[in-house]
C-alpha cells in the first residue's frame, strides 16, 4: 500500500472510531421477547393464554407468550434505548407460524404484524383480551389473562 493509501486508510479508522454522532432511528422497535422486553426496561404486563395450542381449519400454531411494552427506539449507534410515549401488545407464535394465514381469520383486524408476533393496541385497565378466529367450520376465542 502506498503512502496515500495509508493515509485514506488511516483517516477512515480515525472518522470512524471519532464520530459518535447521535443517530435517532424515527422507527419505533418491538422486543422479541418478554426477557428482551425486561432486559430493556420498557416491559409493562405480561399475559397468560387460556390455549397454547389453537387449531384453525387444521392450521395448528403456539402462543408462546403475550406482553405489553413501551413504545421505544435506538437513541444512537450505541443502541440506547429511548422510551416513547405509547405501548403496544406482541404475542409472540411458533416460529412455524403462518401469521398471514391466522391474520385472515382473526375478527379484530386491528391487529398486525411485526416479526414473527401478532401487534395489538392495548387495554392497560383491562385483567382479560379476548382474540376471536373465525373460519368457515371453526370459531376459536383465546383469553390474554394479565398475570
Amino acid at each position: 500500500m502506498d503512502n496515500k493509501g495509508k493515509l485514506i486508510f488511516i483517516s477512515i479508522i480515525l472518522i470512524c472510531i471519532g464520530c459518535k454522532c447521535p443517530v435517532k432511528t424515527g422507527v419505533v422497535q418491538s422486543s422479541f421477547s418478554v426477557e428482551q422486553s425486561k432486559e430493556l426496561g420498557v416491559f409493562l404486563e405480561e399475559y397468560t393464554s387460556s390455549l397454547t395450542e389453537v387449531s384453525l381449519k387444521g392450521i395448528t400454531f403456539k402462543i408462546e407468550e403475550a406482553w405489553i411494552e413501551n413504545y421505544w427506539e435506538y437513541k444512537n449507534q450505541q443502541r440506547v434505548i429511548e422510551k416513547v410515549k405509547g405501548a403496544s401488545g406482541y404475542i409472540r407464535l411458533n416460529p412455524e407460524a403462518d401469521l398471514f394465514y391466522i391474520m385472515d381469520h382473526l375478527q379484530d383486524k386491528r391487529i398486525g404484524i411485526s416479526g414473527n408476533k401478532l401487534t395489538f393496541e392495548p387495554v392497560l385497565d383491562r385483567d382479560t383480551l379476548t382474540l376471536s378466529f373465525h373460519s368457515k367450520i371453526d370459531t376459536v376465542e383465546i383469553y390474554l389473562i394479565k398475570e
